[in-house]
Protein backbone atom coordinates (compact mmCIF):
# COMPACT_ATOMS: atom_id res chain seq x y z
CA UNK A 1 0.00 0.00 0.00
CA UNK A 2 1.13 3.51 -0.75
CA UNK A 3 1.65 6.21 1.81
CA UNK A 4 4.02 6.98 4.66
CA UNK A 5 4.55 4.89 7.77
CA UNK A 6 3.54 7.71 10.05
CA UNK A 7 1.61 10.95 10.34
CA UNK A 8 2.41 13.92 8.19
CA UNK A 9 3.85 17.10 9.72
CA UNK A 10 0.62 19.03 9.22
CA UNK A 11 -1.91 19.09 12.04
CA UNK A 12 -4.80 19.20 9.60
CA UNK A 13 -5.39 17.85 6.11
CA UNK A 14 -7.35 18.81 3.03
CA UNK A 15 -9.92 16.73 1.21
CA UNK A 16 -7.26 15.87 -1.35
CA UNK A 17 -4.97 14.50 1.38
CA UNK A 18 -7.83 12.53 2.90
CA UNK A 19 -8.60 10.94 -0.45
CA UNK A 20 -4.95 9.93 -0.76
CA UNK A 21 -5.07 8.26 2.66
CA UNK A 22 -8.19 6.34 1.75
CA UNK A 23 -6.45 4.99 -1.34
CA UNK A 24 -3.53 3.83 0.81
CA UNK A 25 -5.81 2.04 3.28
CA UNK A 26 -8.16 0.63 0.65
CA UNK A 27 -11.30 2.59 1.49
CA UNK A 28 -14.05 2.41 -1.12
CA UNK A 29 -14.86 6.10 -0.66
CA UNK A 30 -11.76 7.12 -2.60
CA UNK A 31 -13.50 5.87 -5.79
CA UNK A 32 -10.31 5.86 -7.81
CA UNK A 33 -11.03 4.24 -11.16
CA UNK A 34 -7.63 4.80 -12.78
CA UNK A 35 -4.42 2.83 -12.54
CA UNK A 36 -1.36 3.19 -10.34
CA UNK A 37 2.37 3.03 -10.98
CA UNK A 38 2.49 -0.21 -8.98
CA UNK A 39 -0.06 -1.80 -11.30
CA UNK A 40 1.95 -0.67 -14.31
CA UNK A 41 5.09 -2.30 -12.87
CA UNK A 42 3.28 -5.55 -12.04
CA UNK A 43 1.78 -5.86 -15.53
CA UNK A 44 5.18 -5.25 -17.10
CA UNK A 45 6.77 -7.91 -14.90
CA UNK A 46 4.13 -10.61 -15.44
CA UNK A 47 3.84 -9.95 -19.20
CA UNK A 48 0.23 -11.12 -19.47
CA UNK A 49 -1.21 -9.87 -22.80
CA UNK A 50 -4.72 -9.41 -21.38
CA UNK A 51 -3.38 -7.30 -18.50
CA UNK A 52 -1.27 -5.20 -20.89
CA UNK A 53 -4.30 -4.44 -23.01
CA UNK A 54 -6.43 -3.68 -19.95
CA UNK A 55 -3.99 -1.31 -18.27
CA UNK A 56 -3.32 0.65 -21.44
CA UNK A 57 -7.06 1.00 -22.06
CA UNK A 58 -7.56 2.23 -18.48
CA UNK A 59 -4.83 4.82 -18.94
CA UNK A 60 -6.43 6.09 -22.17
CA UNK A 61 -9.82 6.31 -20.45
CA UNK A 62 -8.28 8.10 -17.47
CA UNK A 63 -6.61 10.73 -19.61
CA UNK A 64 -9.89 11.34 -21.46
CA UNK A 65 -11.91 11.64 -18.23
CA UNK A 66 -11.91 15.07 -16.51
CA UNK A 67 -12.23 13.43 -13.08
CA UNK A 68 -9.48 10.84 -13.60
CA UNK A 69 -7.17 13.20 -15.47
CA UNK A 70 -7.24 15.49 -12.43
CA UNK A 71 -6.14 12.56 -10.27
CA UNK A 72 -3.38 11.77 -12.74
CA UNK A 73 -2.17 15.36 -12.69
CA UNK A 74 -1.87 15.28 -8.90
CA UNK A 75 -0.28 11.83 -8.73
CA UNK A 76 3.41 12.21 -7.90
CA UNK A 77 4.04 8.62 -9.08
CA UNK A 78 2.60 9.17 -12.57
CA UNK A 79 6.08 9.46 -14.20
CA UNK A 80 6.87 5.98 -12.86
CA UNK A 81 3.62 4.69 -14.33
CA UNK A 82 4.78 5.87 -17.75
CA UNK A 83 8.31 4.52 -17.30
CA UNK A 84 6.97 1.09 -16.36
CA UNK A 85 4.05 1.07 -18.80
CA UNK A 86 4.37 -2.14 -20.87
CA UNK A 87 4.51 -1.97 -24.63
CA UNK A 88 1.36 -2.90 -26.48
CA UNK A 89 1.38 -6.48 -27.67
CA UNK A 90 -0.10 -8.01 -30.79
CA UNK A 91 -0.52 -11.41 -29.16
CA UNK A 92 -3.98 -12.91 -28.93
CA UNK A 93 -5.52 -11.99 -25.59
CA UNK A 94 -7.41 -14.31 -23.32
CA UNK A 95 -10.26 -13.24 -21.11
CA UNK A 96 -9.43 -12.53 -17.48
CA UNK A 97 -10.40 -15.36 -15.11
CA UNK A 98 -13.54 -14.64 -13.12
CA UNK A 99 -11.95 -15.77 -9.86
CA UNK A 100 -8.48 -15.34 -8.40
CA UNK A 101 -6.40 -16.15 -5.34
CA UNK A 102 -3.43 -14.17 -4.07
CA UNK A 103 -1.30 -15.96 -1.52
CA UNK A 104 1.21 -14.41 0.88
CA UNK A 105 1.09 -12.86 4.33
CA UNK A 106 -2.07 -10.94 3.32
CA UNK A 107 -3.93 -13.52 1.19
CA UNK A 108 -6.97 -12.44 -0.80
CA UNK A 109 -9.54 -14.32 -2.89
CA UNK A 110 -11.87 -12.65 -5.39
CA UNK A 111 -14.93 -13.88 -7.29
CA UNK A 112 -17.13 -12.17 -9.88
CA UNK A 113 -20.13 -13.04 -11.99
CA UNK A 114 -18.87 -11.30 -15.12
CA UNK A 115 -16.29 -8.82 -16.39
CA UNK A 116 -18.78 -7.17 -18.76
CA UNK A 117 -22.06 -7.04 -16.81
CA UNK A 118 -22.03 -3.98 -14.48
CA UNK A 119 -24.76 -5.63 -12.38
CA UNK A 120 -22.82 -8.84 -11.79
CA UNK A 121 -21.98 -10.05 -8.28
CA UNK A 122 -18.51 -9.44 -6.89
CA UNK A 123 -16.84 -10.72 -3.73
CA UNK A 124 -13.39 -10.11 -2.25
CA UNK A 125 -12.32 -11.69 1.05
CA UNK A 126 -9.00 -11.58 2.93
CA UNK A 127 -7.02 -13.35 5.61
CA UNK A 128 -3.62 -12.12 6.77
CA UNK A 129 -2.63 -10.18 9.84
CA UNK A 130 -3.09 -6.69 11.25
CA UNK A 131 0.28 -5.67 12.68
CA UNK A 132 1.79 -4.20 9.50
CA UNK A 133 2.12 -0.65 8.19
CA UNK A 134 -1.37 0.73 7.44
CA UNK A 135 -2.82 -2.58 8.62
CA UNK A 136 -6.29 -3.00 10.14
CA UNK A 137 -7.83 -5.75 12.26
CA UNK A 138 -9.70 -7.05 9.23
CA UNK A 139 -8.87 -10.76 9.13
CA UNK A 140 -11.85 -12.48 7.51
CA UNK A 141 -13.34 -9.21 6.27
CA UNK A 142 -14.96 -8.97 2.84
CA UNK A 143 -16.78 -6.67 0.44
CA UNK A 144 -19.78 -7.70 -1.66
CA UNK A 145 -21.47 -6.10 -4.66
CA UNK A 146 -24.42 -6.92 -6.89
CA UNK A 147 -26.70 -4.90 -9.14
CA UNK A 148 -24.04 -2.22 -9.38
CA UNK A 149 -24.33 -1.58 -5.61
CA UNK A 150 -21.67 -2.15 -2.96
CA UNK A 151 -23.77 -3.66 -0.18
CA UNK A 152 -20.97 -4.61 2.21
CA UNK A 153 -18.45 -1.79 2.70
CA UNK A 154 -14.93 -1.27 4.01
CA UNK A 155 -14.59 2.10 5.74
CA UNK A 156 -10.90 2.59 4.96
CA UNK A 157 -8.57 4.90 6.86
CA UNK A 158 -9.24 7.59 9.43
CA UNK A 159 -7.28 10.81 10.05
CA UNK A 160 -3.57 10.00 10.06
CA UNK A 161 -2.86 12.83 12.53
CA UNK A 162 -5.03 11.38 15.31
CA UNK A 163 -2.80 10.96 18.39
CA UNK A 164 -1.36 7.45 18.45
CA UNK A 165 -2.74 6.51 15.02
CA UNK A 166 0.60 4.95 14.03
CA UNK A 167 1.60 3.87 17.51
CA UNK A 168 3.26 0.42 17.52
CA UNK A 169 1.39 -0.69 20.62
CA UNK A 170 -2.24 -1.10 21.73
CA UNK A 171 -2.98 2.62 21.44
CA UNK A 172 -3.47 2.34 17.67
CA UNK A 173 -6.26 -0.19 17.99
CA UNK A 174 -8.57 2.04 20.00
CA UNK A 175 -9.60 3.72 16.74
CA UNK A 176 -12.86 2.33 15.42
CA UNK A 177 -11.89 2.19 11.75
CA UNK A 178 -8.75 0.21 12.54
CA UNK A 179 -10.13 -2.58 14.73
CA UNK A 180 -12.45 -5.50 13.99
CA UNK A 181 -15.48 -3.76 15.55
CA UNK A 182 -15.84 -1.82 12.28
CA UNK A 183 -14.99 -4.60 9.84
CA UNK A 184 -17.08 -7.30 8.20
CA UNK A 185 -15.77 -10.08 10.40
CA UNK A 186 -16.25 -11.64 13.84
CA UNK A 187 -15.92 -10.21 17.34
CA UNK A 188 -15.69 -12.75 20.17
CA UNK A 189 -16.66 -11.51 23.61
CA UNK A 190 -16.20 -7.89 22.56
CA UNK A 191 -12.45 -8.43 22.16
CA UNK A 192 -10.14 -7.27 19.40
CA UNK A 193 -8.31 -9.59 17.06
CA UNK A 194 -4.86 -10.66 18.23
CA UNK A 195 -2.46 -7.88 17.19
CA UNK A 196 0.58 -10.17 17.52
CA UNK A 197 -0.89 -13.12 15.62
CA UNK A 198 0.76 -14.82 12.67
CA UNK A 199 -0.93 -14.56 9.29
CA UNK A 200 -4.33 -16.25 8.85
CA UNK A 201 -3.93 -18.31 5.66
CA UNK A 202 -6.15 -18.89 2.66
CA UNK A 203 -6.34 -22.68 2.97
CA UNK A 204 -8.79 -23.54 0.18
CA UNK A 205 -9.63 -22.00 -3.17
CA UNK A 206 -11.73 -23.39 -6.01
CA UNK A 207 -13.00 -21.83 -9.21
CA UNK A 208 -15.49 -23.48 -11.57
CA UNK A 209 -17.82 -22.15 -14.29
CA UNK A 210 -20.75 -22.36 -11.84
CA UNK A 211 -18.89 -20.50 -9.09
CA UNK A 212 -16.20 -21.07 -6.51
CA UNK A 213 -15.27 -21.02 -2.85
CA UNK A 214 -12.52 -19.89 -0.49
CA UNK A 215 -11.67 -20.79 3.11
CA UNK A 216 -9.75 -18.57 5.52
CA UNK A 217 -8.32 -20.14 8.69
CA UNK A 218 -8.82 -17.21 11.07
CA UNK A 219 -7.66 -19.15 14.15
CA UNK A 220 -4.46 -17.09 14.64
CA UNK A 221 -6.45 -13.84 14.79
CA UNK A 222 -8.65 -15.26 17.57
CA UNK A 223 -6.03 -17.18 19.55
CA UNK A 224 -7.03 -17.29 23.20
CA UNK A 225 -10.64 -16.51 22.28
CA UNK A 226 -11.60 -19.78 20.53
CA UNK A 227 -10.08 -23.09 19.51
CA UNK A 228 -10.42 -23.00 15.72
CA UNK A 229 -12.12 -20.36 13.56
CA UNK A 230 -12.79 -21.03 9.87
CA UNK A 231 -14.60 -18.73 7.42
CA UNK A 232 -15.82 -20.13 4.10
CA UNK A 233 -17.31 -18.10 1.24
CA UNK A 234 -19.34 -19.91 -1.44
CA UNK A 235 -19.95 -17.85 -4.59
CA UNK A 236 -22.64 -19.28 -6.88
CA UNK A 237 -22.84 -17.77 -10.37
CA UNK A 238 -25.77 -20.01 -11.36
CA UNK A 239 -28.09 -19.12 -8.47
CA UNK A 240 -26.59 -15.61 -8.13
CA UNK A 241 -26.16 -16.07 -4.38
CA UNK A 242 -23.25 -15.96 -1.95
CA UNK A 243 -23.13 -17.84 1.35
CA UNK A 244 -20.75 -17.09 4.21
CA UNK A 245 -20.17 -19.91 6.71
CA UNK A 246 -18.24 -19.59 9.98
CA UNK A 247 -17.19 -22.58 12.09
CA UNK A 248 -16.04 -21.58 15.57
CA UNK A 249 -14.85 -24.33 17.91
CA UNK A 250 -14.88 -23.73 21.69
CA UNK A 251 -15.56 -19.98 21.69
CA UNK A 252 -14.96 -18.56 25.16
CA UNK A 253 -17.68 -15.91 24.78
CA UNK A 254 -20.62 -14.95 22.53
CA UNK A 255 -19.71 -14.34 18.89
CA UNK A 256 -20.82 -11.22 17.03
CA UNK A 257 -21.26 -11.50 13.24
CA UNK A 258 -21.49 -8.14 11.45
CA UNK A 259 -21.34 -6.24 8.17
CA UNK A 260 -20.98 -2.52 7.47
CA UNK A 261 -23.46 -1.03 4.98
CA UNK A 262 -24.90 2.22 3.69
CA UNK A 263 -28.18 0.55 2.78
CA UNK A 264 -31.55 1.02 4.43
CA UNK A 265 -32.20 -2.06 6.59
CA UNK A 266 -35.48 -3.76 7.45
CA UNK A 267 -35.62 -6.92 9.56
CA UNK A 268 -38.23 -9.66 9.28
CA UNK A 269 -37.41 -12.68 11.41
CA UNK A 270 -34.28 -14.42 10.14
CA UNK A 271 -34.08 -12.20 7.03
CA UNK A 272 -32.74 -8.66 6.74
CA UNK A 273 -33.64 -6.71 3.60
CA UNK A 274 -31.15 -4.10 2.42
CA UNK A 275 -32.34 -1.39 0.02
CA UNK A 276 -30.22 1.12 -1.86
CA UNK A 277 -30.35 2.85 -5.27
CA UNK A 278 -33.65 1.16 -6.09
CA UNK A 279 -32.15 -2.32 -5.55
CA UNK A 280 -32.77 -4.92 -2.83
CA UNK A 281 -30.50 -7.51 -1.23
CA UNK A 282 -31.77 -10.18 1.16
CA UNK A 283 -29.40 -11.29 3.92
CA UNK A 284 -30.74 -14.59 5.26
CA UNK A 285 -29.61 -16.36 8.42
CA UNK A 286 -29.55 -20.12 7.88
CA UNK A 287 -28.33 -21.49 11.22
CA UNK A 288 -30.28 -21.95 14.46
CA UNK A 289 -27.66 -20.94 17.02
CA UNK A 290 -29.66 -18.08 18.49
CA UNK A 291 -29.27 -14.33 18.50
CA UNK A 292 -31.45 -12.02 16.43
CA UNK A 293 -30.62 -9.44 13.79
CA UNK A 294 -29.73 -6.01 15.17
CA UNK A 295 -29.04 -2.64 13.57
CA UNK A 296 -26.17 -0.83 15.28
CA UNK A 297 -24.76 2.62 14.62
CA UNK A 298 -21.22 3.05 13.31
CA UNK A 299 -20.31 6.02 15.50
CA UNK A 300 -16.90 5.74 17.18
CA UNK A 301 -16.25 6.58 20.82
CA UNK A 302 -14.00 9.59 20.18
CA UNK A 303 -15.36 12.77 18.54
CA UNK A 304 -12.15 13.40 16.58
CA UNK A 305 -12.59 10.17 14.64
CA UNK A 306 -14.56 10.07 11.39
CA UNK A 307 -18.21 9.77 12.46
CA UNK A 308 -19.06 7.43 9.56
CA UNK A 309 -22.15 9.31 8.52
CA UNK A 310 -24.60 7.21 6.52
CA UNK A 311 -23.23 3.86 7.69
CA UNK A 312 -24.96 1.22 9.80
CA UNK A 313 -23.92 -2.16 11.15
CA UNK A 314 -26.13 -5.20 10.56
CA UNK A 315 -25.26 -7.86 13.12
CA UNK A 316 -26.34 -10.71 15.35
CA UNK A 317 -24.63 -12.27 18.37
CA UNK A 318 -24.67 -16.04 18.79
CA UNK A 319 -24.44 -17.30 22.38
CA UNK A 320 -21.51 -19.40 23.53
CA UNK A 321 -21.63 -23.07 22.53
CA UNK A 322 -19.19 -25.95 22.23
CA UNK A 323 -19.23 -25.41 18.46
CA UNK A 324 -20.90 -22.73 16.37
CA UNK A 325 -21.65 -23.17 12.68
CA UNK A 326 -22.99 -19.82 11.52
CA UNK A 327 -24.37 -19.44 7.99
CA UNK A 328 -25.64 -16.36 6.15
CA UNK A 329 -26.77 -16.17 2.51
CA UNK A 330 -26.75 -13.00 0.40
CA UNK A 331 -29.43 -13.09 -2.29
CA UNK A 332 -29.81 -10.14 -4.72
Amino acid sequence: MAGSNGPSPSSSSSKKEKAAREKADSGSTAKRSGISAAQSWMVREFKDPSSVKYIRQKLEQGIASPKDSEQIKNDRFFPLLLIWLPKETQQATQAFPLDSQWQGIQPVATFRGSWTDPNAMYLAIKGGLCNVSHGHMDVGSFVFESGGVRWVEDLGADEYNLPGYFSPDEERWKFFRLNNLSHNTLVIGGKLQNMEAESSPLTEFESKPSGGHAVIDMSPAYSGQAGKVLRRADFNRDSKMMTLSDTITSPKAPVRWAIMTKAEIKINGSTASLKMDGKTLKVMRNDQHGGTWEILDAIPTMPDEDQNEGYQILSFTAPTAEKLELSVTFKP
